[in-house]
């Protein structure tokens, strides 16, 4: 399990800080259930890098 930064992940999905936080926070319109749950060390928060490519893939698949 590797685990990449919270600005590794925006690099890696070609987004932005803000959008990201929104995808993950359960109380805003843009929600996104399917997404990866962040893990939080204080401050610091990572996402686990596999999670990130499967989740990549399958929306690769659903555009498919």
């Amino acid at each position: 399990m590797q685990l990449i930064s919270r600005l590794d992940a925006v690099k890696k999905l070609s987004t932005s800080r803000t959008t990201l936080d929104r995808w993950v926070n359960p109380k805003h319109k843009y929600y996104r259930a399917d997404f990866p749950k962040p893990i939080k060390n204080g401050r610091s928060v990572f996402f686990v890098n596999e999670e990130l490519d499967a989740y990549i893939e399958n929306l690769r698949k659903a555009q498919t």
